[in-house]
């Protein structure tokens, strides 16, 4: 990432109100999966509330092609999102819904590509 992109999405404080930015933000990290998710971890980490941008920002990243990508960042995220003390019961039910919605597009997409499944059960093996 350039310095830009990062400090906007690893710092909390540097809140970007027009959903527009963010939007290029998200364009710009395409492909980045790694790196996305360790710029959210980071940024989830310093949070005591799940604000109004990183949920735009979680609900509008792949997480699907997260998962596939790095599911040990994956998992990681949602434990870091776990740990925020202040979760409303709302923050909970968008975090189900993510969770939930990206594991079933992922699963569905390993449908379509058996042979991916097949990947993984030799990665679990070593």
């Amino acid at each position: 990432f350039s310095p830009f992109i990062y400090k906007q999405l690893v710092n909390p404080d540097q809140e970007i109100c027009e959903k527009e930015k963010l939007d290029v933000i998200l364009k710009l990290c395409a492909g980045m999966t790694t790196s996305l998710l360790k710029a959210l971890i980071q940024r989830l980490s310093n949070e005591q509330v799940l604000t109004e941008n990183t949920k735009y920002l979680l609900e509008n990243t792949n997480l699907a092609l997260c998962f596939e990508h790095d599911r040990k960042l994956y998992h990681e995220l949602f434990d870091t999102i776990s740990l925020i003390p202040n979760l409303t019961y709302t923050d909970l039910q968008l975090i189900l819904k993510l969770s939930t919605e990206s594991t079933k597009k992922s699963f569905s997409r390993q449908e379509l590509f058996p042979e991916t499944l097949l990947l993984d059960l030799i990665a679990l093996e070593q």
